[in-house]
């Protein structure tokens, strides 16, 4: 049976949704998180910066040689946020992998050390549009995907509409203002709203020590405990319009777009890029608020072709894509 060594960040059960899908495939997987749980548990670099550097270049290596010892087929890396050149070499050559693929779900911007290792990569991926256009890198362009299950009518739930907006996602400043003034223009027309916006207990203390105003005014909206994914398409599959806001230095779509899509729901998003794909489609997908009359938010979704739904993926679509080019 042929291995894959799955480095990746440990998110919304993403890992296992992930992992699971190349098991079925026939392949033995270990799958290994791409940072360090130690220092985001203890907030290691918000108590002492000299502190985490130590850890990072020093305890973290070994740690994390300890955890993809072994030789495997295949390196399959997503994103890769604390790997190395000096990391990368070792899972080449000390694990002996015969073919390795980088996917980066994250911009350039945010994720700028993600440069120093993409020659370590035999194929190079990213969701990220604009960086795959720059010329400047040896990225290849695939859209990010949805777990299958926001494409399953048969959850707790499904089909029971009970908010017209909804928008679950992490916290930012400009996002939070966005839902506000979305809510402001709707309230008064009687739809009903369902804004939640994960915010870390220690990033939200800060805010409201440092922020004067900040409490009152979002409140509503922040949450300190993560949701999970079923929870989060459960509610996806209970609204009519998922709003997505996302950030404005990348290109990309977030996985929120193809959630909603995957599940049949109208989007909202400030991402104009959306009208580039193969999906967009202006009954289903509005661009700018004033897009959004009454007859957008009561109408259904309007079903697509095979053709104009080609760069909307289950996870299912889009591991087998990845594993096509991996071991090809």
């Amino acid at each position: 049976m042929k291995s894959v060594l799955l480095i990746m960040p440990f998110f919304n059960s993403y890992h296992t949704i992930i992992k699971d899908e190349i098991e079925n495939m026939g392949y033995k997987v270990k799958v290994v998180r791409d940072s360090s749980v130690f220092v985001k548990l203890t907030h290691l670099r918000f108590l002492s910066e000299r502190i985490y550097d130590f850890y990072m270049n020093t305890i973290w290596p070994i740690l994390f040689k300890l955890r993809t010892k072994g030789e495997y087929d295949y390196l399959f890396v997503i994103k890769g946020q604390e790997l190395t050149p000096a990391l990368c070499d070792y899972l080449q050559n000390g694990c002996k992998t015969k073919n390795s693929i980088l996917y980066l779900w994250d911009s350039i911007a945010h994720n700028p050390k993600a440069t120093k290792i993409m020659d370590y990569f035999k194929h190079c991926y990213t969701f990220d549009d604009a960086d795959s256009n720059k010329g400047v890198y040896k990225l290849e362009h695939i859209p990010l995907f949805y777990a299958n299950l926001f494409n399953t009518v048969e959850q707790e739930g499904a089909g029971n509409i009970r908010y017209d907006f909804i928008c679950i996602g992490s916290f930012k400043e400009e996002r939070a203002y966005f839902l506000e003034q979305l809510e402001n223009e709707y309230k008064n027309e009687g739809y009903s709203f369902l804004f939640k916006l994960y915010l870390p207990w220690n990033q939200y203390l800060r805010k409201i020590l440092t922020s004067p105003g900040f409490f009152s005014r979002y409140r509503k909206y922040i949450f300190v405990r993560k949701m999970g994914l079923t929870s989060v398409s459960t509610l996806t599959k209970q609204s009519r319009i998922v709003v997505d806001v996302p950030d404005k230095i990348q290109s990309g779509l977030t996985m929120r777009t193809f959630e909603a899509l995957g599940a049949r729901k109208k989007l909202l998003t400030t991402n104009m890029n959306v009208r580039s794909y193969s999906f967009f489609f202006s009954g289903n997908i509005a661009t700018n608020i004033n897009e959004v009359d009454d007859l957008f938010i009561n109408s259904d979704y309007t079903e697509l072709d095979s053709e104009s739904s080609r760069d909307l993926r289950s996870v299912t679509e889009w591991v087998s894509l990845m594993m096509s080019k991996l071991t090809s």
